[in-house]
């Protein structure tokens, strides 16, 4: 009874030590960063700006979390967190909210991969 197992076992080891090696890797999405031109609702007219964000994964052609800073080009510092997505290039778009300026936030900008 001892003997079959006995084969088995030295069968299957050296099989599941070859499938292990063979077995592809999945591809690791980090955090990465957005840069770009940003626009914010929030007044009488939409205001233009810079800004910084971070988000939530690099995969491509992906949705993402966002949260960032922003220089409007009137004085004002923004702060929003929203949406975004990647695009199969390194461009990336974003949505949200930016609670410093109280409007709406779009993003358009270049990520790091």
């Amino acid at each position: 009874m001892k003997a079959p197992l006995l084969c088995c076992a030295l069968l299957l080891c050296p099989l599941a030590a070859t499938a292990q090696q063979i077995t592809p890797t999945a591809p690791n999405y980090d955090p990465s960063l957005f840069a770009g031109l940003t626009f914010t609702f929030g007044g009488p007219r939409p205001v233009a700006g810079f800004g910084v964000k971070l988000l939530t994964t690099n995969k491509p052609q992906s949705l993402a979390g966002v949260a960032g800073v922003t220089y409007n080009f009137d004085g004002r510092l923004g702060c929003d967190l929203g949406l975004g997505y990647n695009t199969s290039s390194s461009l990336s778009a974003s949505f949200g909210y930016d609670f410093c300026a109280k409007g709406l936030h779009l993003g358009l900008g270049a990520r790091a991969k």
